[in-house]
């Protein structure tokens, strides 16, 4: 049963079984002298929405399917008969199916209302509203029907109300009389034992009266729905109350007790008051026969208002907004009557049910409170107020402006510094002589090698220098060019590893170019050339952390502490900049002052110094 919960009808079997047809095509059965459940799903179905169920005289169920079909339960057999395809005469959802005093099958569609031959299962004709006499404007979506009399039915349209159809000559015609609901919804249809035919539109019950044929229209109590009427079936129950259904909830009414509540000419009572669509609560002041006191900014208005009964004629109700109203106006069926950009002053707005100039009226008094702003003293701070901005946002650009040209300014004076620091001449100078080295000892086939990638490298710098950002993988290339020719001009003295995250390789990265190598270059040069004993190890990793690309620069060298010793034995007055210009490039590119840019880590082994390690963070994809 909770399987498939979406009911969309309901028949009762001779059994006195109650049948609901929901979604899929399945049919529960309650039985509710055992109150028991069952589910079956005939594959006549075809797994569509049973959308509507009706029992004829001879105890046979006619099911409506969404996909147009129409499937037969026949009693005497117990068995499903599916029905004929609906051709070019239905294709849409079965609505309703309606069984006329004639034994007539006649279907609401949404492109009109079709009749079904109980004997050959297959459509046989459509009538259409819009083809009929003067009525080629209306809409051809039928929903509810019911029998007025032997000859003629009584069917509800979409923005057109309802009509009446003789089933001997197939037409279509309404009342003028009706005015006021000619363009409205009406959904299910229903007559009571007086043969008052009851009818459900958006939010109100028509009833239209079979003695003196006139319409009624039942305002229900506020708040009693939250959607719509959308069911197209009215069911009786045996207590004497009906079952309908709106989007959202399931209606029951009782037709004989609103009917014997009807009052005329009840004194309207104002019920809602809202501005921009928020509710005020302004009972009490509707109560003491106060004004109602609105800022100006308060002056789009919906007031609504009801009899306080159930029922009522549809054009009963008046109302006029003095200043605004010169006559009455007709309140529309939802019992609502708006006003939009009210100018400030005094209102009264008055309402009464029923044309009579005797009926009883409803005032509501209103003040709408003039604006503040047209006084002179706030025409005078707006104009300061005006300046201060203006004096605010000018000095925050001016200031703007100077902060992005020092900042251009330093990072052109660093990336010069860095042009400078990038090839050390002593590393030039040593690849060339190592390269000549190669030639004279008669190995031209590694000096044309270490020439050709020694080319490549001064080729590819040089193409680095004329941009602040290079593809991570061309400064990636360039960084192991470097490495290579380090490890040949030391005669193959170290060993390394680098590696980078195939996404950096392959994705849309881009880096200030060479700005690890200072740190590569400190590595091998202080770090594993003044190791003596053992191997010499470079590992370089490149990965994305976070917002960062990070480089991981590890070597199993002497350490800090040792190689500023040396340095310091050997070249006490010599000073490298590379890895403080780095650092400063590293800073204007992240942006973030020295927060977590460059983490050195110094590696031991039972107290013993075994390397270092650095780590380079650089933000992704800040220009």
């Amino acid at each position: 049963m909770y399987e498939f919960p979406l009911i969309w009808c309901f028949a009762e079997n001779d059994d006195r079984t109650i049948w609901a047809g929901t979604q899929h095509g399945y049919i529960h059965i309650y039985d509710p002298a055992k109150g028991k459940f069952k589910t079956i799903h005939p594959p006549q179905m075809e797994n569509t929405t049973v959308r509507c169920m009706v029992k004829d005289s001879m105890g046979n169920i006619w099911i409506g399917l969404h996909n147009g079909k129409i499937v037969e339960w026949e009693k005497q057999s117990a068995t499903f008969i599916a029905g004929g395809k609906g051709g070019p005469l239905n294709e849409l959802p079965v609505k309703n199916i309606f069984i006329d005093k004639a034994g007539q099958l006649l279907i609401s569609t949404d492109n009109g209302l079709l009749q079904f031959d109980p004997v050959t299962h297959q459509y046989i004709a459509r009538y259409l509203i819009s083809k009929t006499g003067s009525y080629h404007n209306c809409s051809d979506e039928i929903n509810g029907i019911e029998q007025q009399n032997d000859s003629m039915l009584i069917v509800g349209a979409m923005r057109c109300g309802f009509f009446f159809f003789n089933t001997g000559s197939k037409q279509f015609t309404r009342y003028n009389d009706f005015a006021d609901v000619t363009a409205i919804n009406i959904y299910a249809i229903r007559k009571d034992a007086d043969k008052n035919l009851w009818m459900t539109s958006d939010y109100n019950i028509y009833q239209l009266q079979a003695k003196d044929n006139k319409l009624l229209k039942y305002d229900l109590p506020p708040g009693l729905m939250n959607a719509s009427f959308e069911m197209l079936n009215i069911y009786p129950l045996q207590n004497g109350n009906w079952l309908t259904a709106s989007k959202t909830e399931a209606i029951i009414f009782n037709p004989a007790k609103m009917a014997s509540m009807q009052k005329h000419n009840k004194a309207v009572v104002i019920t809602g008051f809202k501005t921009f669509d928020q509710e005020m609560n302004v009972d009490s002041l509707l109560y003491s026969n106060k004004t109602i006191r609105l800022k100006s900014d308060q002056n789009f208005l919906t007031i609504e208002f009801t009899t306080h009964s159930y029922a009522g004629i549809a054009k009963n109700i008046f109302y006029k907004l003095s200043g605004v109203d010169k006559n009455w106006v007709k309140a529309n069926e939802k019992g609502i009557a708006s006003y939009t950009n009210l100018a400030p002053g005094d209102y009264n707005f008055i309402i009464k049910a029923g044309e009579d100039s005797n009926s009883p009226v409803t005032t509501l008094h209103i003040l709408i409170i003039p604006p503040f702003y047209s006084t002179w003293w706030f025409k005078t701070l707006m104009v300061l107020l005006a300046a201060f901005i203006i004096y605010f946002f000018v000095k925050r650009r001016i200031q703007n402006i100077r902060y992005k040209a020092e900042l251009r300014h330093k990072i052109s004076e660093t990336e010069m510094l860095a042009l400078r620091s990038q090839m050390n001449p002593h590393f030039i100078f040593n690849c060339l002589s190592a390269i000549d080295n190669l030639i004279q000892t008669n190995q031209p086939d590694k000096a044309t090698t270490y020439l050709a990638r020694f080319a490549k490298l001064i080729r590819s710098v040089l193409e680095s220098t004329k941009h602040n950002l290079v593809p991570f993988y061309k400064d990636f290339e360039t960084l192991q060019l470097y490495i290579e020719l380090e490890q040949f001009r030391s005669g193959n003295k170290f060993v390394y590893t680098i590696n980078a995250d195939e996404e950096l390789m392959e994705g849309d990265y881009k880096v200030p170019p060479l700005l690890v190598q200072p740190f590569v270059e400190n590595a091998i040069h202080h770090g594993l050339m003044n190791k003596l004993t053992g191997e010499r190890n470079l590992v370089i990793n490149a990965s994305i952390q976070a917002a960062t690309i990070q480089y991981l620069i590890k070597d199993n060298g002497v350490g800090r502490i040792k190689a500023q010793e040396i340095k310091q034995q050997n070249k006490p007055e010599h000073n490298s900049y590379g890895i403080e210009i780095s650092s400063q490039r590293i800073q204007l590119h992240n942006q973030n002052g020295k927060q977590n840019n460059i983490t050195v880590t110094d590696l031991s082994c039972n107290g013993q110094p075994i390397g270092t390690e650095v780590a380079v963070n650089i933000k992704i994809n800040n220009p």
